[in-house]
């Protein structure tokens, strides 16, 4: 039905940058319960009112996500959903952009280990391209070391990206709990850990292994290294953060809140050349304005992007 050709996750293109003056939405919707029509046509009324040449969405419910799908198909973007397999039911995650961004055969990205998490398409302005993922890391507390783990696959995916091509992406990584003034990251930390920090603030080692819901185990300093490369907590970088500014900026609106307490899970990251970004804003207003008393825990994080 979607006439999409799904190609490896890393792809060999060598050329890079994005589109001029790029509107990208990425929003984590479920909160709103994106199961029913009702709260269908409330996302939609937002995405209309921002109109964005591309967008990233998480947890799309599995009531609206053909029905989300079309939509959007039917207002000019080409829009992939990620796996899961038809026995089981979830949450999913979405990417879309205009067919002028994409082209008649647009390639798209499955990730293999997190099918559920990581979906992406490559964007084109002539011979030029780059690459738009949405991801949603799992949380922890529920899905335990698969975190870790979905971590690890967003690091490698950046390791692993050509350095002439932008990479962009676009999600809820749940993680970091909050920044450091000087930008570095501080993670989530359990009570029942004793933490050991080098000279920068990075995590040493911890006291014990950890055992999940699932019971798996395994030494708790492979969860902060895992986080470390994503959201590090000294200088050391493989993503560049848009948000990053945001974030820091006396007084923002966080884009979250978990029982009431700031956090900024909602990020915009990038490896390779940076595109030149416009502007950038949290549309806190869209939990309200369009959701019907069911407002999402999440603002959707708006960026205009140039090459």
């Amino acid at each position: 039905r979607r006439r999409h050709t799904r190609y490896p996750l890393v792809t060999g293109v060598q050329t890079c940058a994005l589109p001029i003056c790029v509107r990208l939405l990425d929003w984590n919707i479920r909160k709103i319960n994106a199961t029913s029509s009702r709260s269908l046509r409330s996302v939609l009324d937002a995405i209309d009112e921002v109109d964005p040449d591309a967008l990233a969405l998480q947890e799309v419910g599995d009531g609206v996500r053909d029905a989300l799908v079309a939509a959007l198909e039917s207002r000019g973007h080409v829009a992939v959903m990620s796996d899961v397999p038809t026995r089981l039911k979830g949450l999913r995650v979405l990417v879309a952009a205009r067919r002028s961004l994409v082209g008649n055969s647009p390639r798209v990205f499955v990730h293999p280990t997190f099918p559920r998490a990581i979906v992406g398409i490559e964007l084109k302005e002539g011979a030029r391209t780059s690459a738009l993922v949405s991801f949603h890391v799992p949380n922890g507390a529920n899905q335990g070391w698969s975190k870790a783990d979905c971590l690890n696959a967003l690091a490698d995916l950046a390791a692993s990206n050509p350095p002439s091509r932008t990479l962009l992406l676009a999600g809820d990584a749940n993680e970091p709990a909050s920044y450091r003034p000087d930008g570095s990251a501080i993670p989530y930390v359990s009570r029942r850990e004793k933490l050991r920090f080098d000279g920068e603030g990075r995590v040493l080692s911890t006291t014990k292994p950890w055992r999940d819901k699932r019971g798996e185990s395994r030494p708790t300093h492979q969860w902060y290294d895992a986080i470390e490369r994503v959201f590090p907590s000294g200088r050391s970088r493989i993503f560049s953060e848009l948000c990053l500014p945001y974030h820091l900026r006396p007084g923002a609106e966080p884009s979250h809140r978990t029982r009431g307490v700031p956090k900024p899970l909602d990020h915009l990251l990038c490896v390779g050349p940076q595109p030149k970004l416009l502007r950038l804003d949290y549309l806190h207003h869209l939990r309200d304005t369009h959701t019907k008393g069911a407002p999402s825990d999440h603002s959707a994080l708006l960026a205009e992007l140039e090459s």
